[in-house]
């Protein structure tokens, strides 16, 4: 599939080994969220990571940290939080339709994606629903006031996992939002200070020699 001004990576494999939920062990939790912190700082190369990323890496680290804590929940949940960013940022685990579907209708309560049956629906006017085609393809039906037509189409399910999580992405703020431009004003030059900042403090070792592999290019 191949869209223009598309962010999706579209035919793009997923990576194999990573545990996706539900999991049979904590170990297996452990591997899914050290996977995608691994995958968010290296969306931030190759010009090194930003404050931004820093700080989304912190936020998987310190929830990951509450669901270890003694008393938590079983068997092994995967924090909201955890499971919305691996699907805005097309985390590559080997989700398979259904189980991406099942995940993304955990993470978002509003959601209307559902499985039912062989198929995943979504939608309530026009409803959308997504079946697999005999070659391993999948179609994406759309139905509305009665009339039925092809929306979609992905060649592999891999690509119809991407389209799935795709239809999860809004508009935030504030892009593409009327905004406060006094505010704007009266951030942008206190950000330019503590971008500076940042990147000095990003020259340190721990951060700069990331990833490991750069010694062995």
């Amino acid at each position: 599939m191949t869209l223009s001004m598309s962010p999706v990576p579209w035919g793009r494999h997923p990576v194999p080994g990573i545990p996706v939920p539900p999991f049979r062990s904590e170990n297996e939790r452990e591997l899914f969220i050290k996977g995608l912190q691994t995958w968010v700082a290296f969306l931030g190369q190759p010009s090194g990571p930003g404050l931004d990323g820093f700080a989304l890496s912190q936020l998987l680290q310190s929830h990951f940290e509450e669901a270890c804590a003694p008393g938590a929940a079983k068997p092994w949940p995967l924090p909201v939080v955890t499971l919305r960013i691996a699907i805005w940022t097309y985390f590559p685990a080997p989700w398979t339709p259904f189980s991406i579907a099942t995940a993304i209708a955990e993470a978002f309560p509003n959601s209307t994606l559902r499985v039912v049956g062989k198929k995943i629906v979504w939608g309530l006017d026009p409803t959308f629903t997504a079946a697999r085609n005999r070659d391993g393809s999948w179609t994406v039906t759309r139905s509305e006031r009665g009339t039925d037509a092809i929306d979609a189409t992905a060649s592999t399910g891999d690509d119809m996992v991407l389209l799935l999580e795709e239809h999860q992405h809004r508009g935030p703020f504030p892009y593409g939002w009327v905004t406060d431009t006094t505010l704007e004003a009266a951030l942008e030059p206190i950000a330019d200070r503590t971008r500076t900042a940042w990147q000095g403090y990003a020259q340190l070792p721990y951060i700069a020699d990331w990833p490991t592999l750069k010694a062995s290019r």
